[in-house]
């Protein structure tokens, strides 16, 4: 279906107010059909569509090196701070939102994930250069951390705009909430683009002129198995959630914080969405475009609702009598 770019809107390239989120950043958020005894809709908890996937597959070595990271940075606790969380009482809500907190703050100072913290800086610049905004000075200055001086920074913004301009990107929408509520998710989409041209894949097929897909930005290592990034089997799931989710707007208002679901003013394809990659690993940085199959992102998003749903089940196991 094709985009009349007649509708198209500042309000959804500015920034938005985030979730109310919990210790492991899990979104609050309205339910769409329980309410309270007020009449008010009910506070329930949706999972993160970037992690929604978490329970299918083996996670095995990611959670032994992750397990591994938080003891190493636990080792760079000041000992004032190693008696502080010592003597937390393991019963209490706040006890366990402070003890998240110093991990992942001992975490980021380890920098044992500095992939992780190299990806939050590098959205954060194209979200400033997407929006034609001026790069804060912040931004130059962590980027010297990764190995970026003014002009490299200047350089990433520059190539990432002659990018989207050679593909015929038009951005529609930047870093907005959304929610998904029939797999009860939510999230941040990185983008929605109008496609200008028509865009041809490896295999052949092509995506055409017209069309408004989601953009998803990656810059984790790009290692290629037969053709295909290697490991990013679950980005399918949080791709196809973005795709077939609603905006998810949140605002301050003099009354309080005020939340609803939204609709967009473009149809977004169900088809297809684009995979946005960012290698900062090579000198100058490159970028390129991997095409995602929503359908078999729905076949991801089932199955791990129905691990989840199995999780929940009891009555599975039943006692003898003696």
């Amino acid at each position: 279906m094709t985009v009349e770019l007649a509708v198209t809107s500042d309000r959804w390239l500015a920034p938005c107010l985030d979730f109310i989120r919990g210790p492991s950043g899990a979104p609050w958020v309205d339910s769409i059909d329980e309410r309270t005894r007020a009449g008010r809709p009910k506070r329930v908890q949706y999972r993160r569509a970037s992690s929604y996937p978490s329970n299918v597959g083996d996670r095995f070595l990611l959670d032994r090196f992750m397990g591994v990271a938080k003891f190493l940075a636990g080792l760079r606790l000041s000992p004032s701070d190693t008696e502080m969380l010592l003597a937390l009482d393991p019963d209490h809500g706040d006890s366990y939102r402070t003890l998240c907190d110093a991990v992942e703050i001992a975490l980021e100072e380890s920098g044992i994930l500095w992939r992780t913290a190299r990806g939050t800086w590098v959205h954060s610049t194209l979200e400033h250069a997407d929006r034609g905004d001026k790069v804060p000075d912040e931004l130059y200055d962590e980027g010297t951390r990764w190995g970026f001086d003014r002009a490299g920074v200047d350089d990433i913004v520059e190539r990432w705009r002659a990018f989207l301009d050679g593909l015929g990107m038009r951005v529609l929408a930047i870093e907005q909430r959304v929610i998904q509520d029939e797999f009860r998710a939510a999230g941040t989409l990185d983008r929605v683009v109008h496609l200008t041209r028509k865009l041809r894949f490896a295999d052949g097929v092509w995506l055409p002129k017209g069309i408004a897909v989601v953009g998803d930005i990656k810059s984790s290592q790009l290692r290629l198995a037969n053709g295909e990034p290697g490991f990013w089997g679950d980005y399918v799931c949080q791709v196809y959630l973005y795709a077939s989710s609603r905006p998810y707007l949140i605002h301050d208002t003099p009354r309080g914080r005020r939340e609803r679901r939204g609709d967009w003013p473009w149809a977004i394809d169900q088809d297809h969405a684009v995979i946005l990659h960012v290698d900062l690993d090579v000198r100058p940085p490159t970028f390129s475009i991997w095409r995602v199959q929503l359908a078999a992102g729905r076949e991801l998003a089932l199955l791990a609702w129905g691990v989840r749903e199995h999780e929940r089940r009891t009555g599975l196991f039943v006692a003898g009598l003696t």
